[in-house]
């Protein structure tokens, strides 16, 4: 990180300061604003298999759309920017209003063109549903829309955001062309991925998710979870793969038989993604681990 952010840092000054430095990936730079603090998170060089699986992507996905479910503070947008051609749409889905703001200023600061943000949850219903927090940042990554979904820990604080099923925002994108969509979302998945559906069905999709552990066979709530979202891509021609990584690297993908994701408590082995099983070209410059 940024010599001048760490100080700011252990001064305990940073939450008194507005900001700008700047990220460079793949010979792009971008501005980073730091709001108070907020955007620190985007100079840290953290989940680079996540970036090499997105130069992966950007070599084979030329054209199309991305959606980007869960964005938080525009970790995966930077990405997407850097690695991906400026024909590539974005659309992205938040529904946290301080991380909004964030977003927003983020596409200000770069003119960044083709981007579209929904400040809205995406899920399989439309109507008003409840943010829970754990964590006292108002930009909590962990913060989850699904009830209890983290049952040891406290609920810092709840806010109402508004939910929309794909569905009825559909009549506002272009979902023809959408190539790649990115989940994550804590625990959202299965409404998500089932909210997706027609378009894992009617489209050549790569997907991308975070599916967190059940940990123990008492779980049922998640088990329950990923054995749905394991049923809706198999519904969908699509093959699942975890994502293999080891010192923040990616090492390759391992295939999931008939989809299943087992009962675990790796964090480590809570990444996937998904191919139409007739989808050669994109899957082709990954490492396959058998």
């Amino acid at each position: 990180m940024d010599v001048t952010i760490k100080a700011l840092t252990k001064l305990n000054l940073l939450s008194k300061i507005n900001t700008k430095r700047t990220k460079t990936l793949n010979g792009k730079t971008s501005i980073v604003p730091i709001l108070g603090g907020t955007g620190t998170v985007n100079l840290l060089s953290y989940e680079k298999w996540m970036t090499q699986i997105i130069e992966h992507l950007g070599t084979t996905v030329t054209a199309g759309t991305v959606l980007d479910i869960g964005v938080n503070l525009g970790q995966t947008l930077i990405k997407i920017k850097s690695y991906f051609g400026s024909q590539i749409q974005y659309i992205g889905f938040e529904p946290n209003p301080i991380c909004v703001q964030y977003i927003q200023t983020l596409i200000r600061a770069n003119q960044w063109s083709n981007v579209q943000l929904f400040p809205v949850a995406l899920f399989n219903q439309t109507g008003i549903l409840t943010l829970h927090s754990y964590d006292d940042n108002d930009t909590d990554a962990s913060a989850s829309v699904v009830a209890n979904f983290r049952p040891n820990q406290t609920v810092k604080r709840v806010q109402h955001v508004p939910g929309f099923s794909f569905t009825d925002l559909a009549t506002q994108i272009d979902t023809q062309n959408i190539r790649v969509v990115k989940i994550d979302v804590e625990g959202a998945e299965s409404q998500i991925v089932q909210s997706l559906q027609p378009l894992l069905q009617s489209n050549n999709i790569v997907l991308l998710m975070e599916i967190l552990p059940a940990y123990t066979n008492d779980n049922h709530e998640r088990i329950e979870r990923q054995n749905n979202i394991s049923k809706v891509l198999t519904a969908s021609n699509m093959q699942l793969y975890r994502i293999i990584r080891a010192n923040d690297e990616l090492v390759g993908l391992t295939p999931l038989t008939d989809n299943y994701i087992d009962v675990h408590g790796d964090i480590n082995q809570a990444d996937y993604i998904a191919f139409k099983k007739s989808n050669t070209q994109d899957l082709a410059s990954f490492k396959i681990i058998a």
